[in-house]
């Protein structure tokens, strides 16, 4: 993978655990948006998987997290 390909990953991984989106497409708008190439975030079937995987449980965590409550 290029440095640009694996910059363009490491930016989607950090955007996905914010749970502010929904999957990898919305990722990849936001990162093309961002001046990222069509080429850097064309990401294989099971990037785009993971990428998916890694949104929902973000969401979740963010859905189900209480802030009153302190961490055990």
């Amino acid at each position: 993978m290029s440095d640009r390909r694996y910059d363009a990953m490491r930016h989607a991984v950090d955007l996905a655990r914010t749970g502010q989106y929904r999957n990898w497409w919305a990722v990849a708008g936001r990162l093309r948006a961002k001046r990222y190439p069509e080429t850097d975030v064309n990401w294989t079937r099971g990037q785009r998987e993971w990428l998916d995987r890694l949104c929902a449980e973000a969401r979740i965590v963010g859905l189900t997290s209480d802030p009153s409550r302190p961490c055990a």
